[in-house]
């Protein structure tokens, strides 16, 4: 219920790490099938600089883990987004950008076990970018902010995006909107809601820390273009009601 939390375990069997992604797989409305999280590359600080991951591990319960593979076709990453979508019966596991010491990354890749991947597209039309979100909404994949630059002098309406990019299969991308009501952010959450809307919640924006809330109703295509929910002061809209 959100407010009563115990710990599944004090040390998991993959190595610590930040920049990585987790996604919850639903399984059948049964009790012992109930699904499985899924936990996907990052980066880890040895002391001697960063060591980026491309591994995958799984989980039933959060305590035990399983590693699907230590070396996934995908190049190790941090602050990549990932999302699962259903397609006709078939979970499909997706990521999408992040970046490494080299710079930063524009590929989809995509996987139905977490061993196996396949490429969507080596060069999505988006800028490559990092700390950046990937949701499923109404069967559509939406590709939210993030950040694509890191020279010191770049512009920072440049450099921390609100564009907001569509897919129905993760290697074809529409432009939704180049720029949504929100400020640039990176490092923010979202979400699908109520089955067609777009939560997009906080991050870190020009001026620092965010605490806003913005939703599109209607689903991918609609020309709403981000109307806020709730404002850091808590305000409500009663658009999205």
């Amino acid at each position: 219920d959100g407010t009563k939390w115990e710990q599944s375990t004090d040390q998991a069997p993959w190595a610590a790490r930040y920049g990585h992604a987790l996604q919850a797989l639903a399984g059948p409305a049964r009790e012992d099938q109930p699904g499985v999280l899924v936990l996907i590359g990052g980066a880890t600080y040895t002391g001697a600089g960063d060591i980026f991951l491309n591994d995958v591990w799984t989980s039933m319960d959060g305590s035990h883990w399983v590693l699907q593979t230590a070396n996934a076709s995908w190049s190790p990453r941090a602050g990549h987004a990932a999302t699962a979508i259903n397609r006709n019966g078939v979970t499909q596991l997706l990521i999408a950008g992040g970046q490494d010491m080299t710079g930063l990354f524009n590929d989809v890749w995509a996987s139905t076990d977490g061993k196996v991947w396949v490429q969507m597209t080596p060069s999505a039309p988006w800028a490559a970018r990092s700390w950046h979100t990937l949701i499923a909404v109404q069967g559509h994949l939406l590709l939210l902010g993030g950040h694509v630059s890191d020279e010191l002098d770049a512009d920072v309406d440049e450099v921390l995006r609100r564009d907001v990019w569509s897919s129905v299969d993760g290697a074809n991308w529409e432009l939704a909107s180049p720029g949504a009501a929100f400020a640039g952010r990176e490092r923010l959450a979202a979400s699908a809601w109520r089955g067609t809307m777009a939560l997009v919640v906080g991050g870190r924006g020009e001026a620092g820390n965010l605490g806003d809330i913005w939703g599109t109703p209607g689903g991918p295509g609609t020309d709403q273009g981000g109307l806020p929910y709730l404002d850091s002061a808590g305000r409500r809209n009663p658009d999205l009601d």
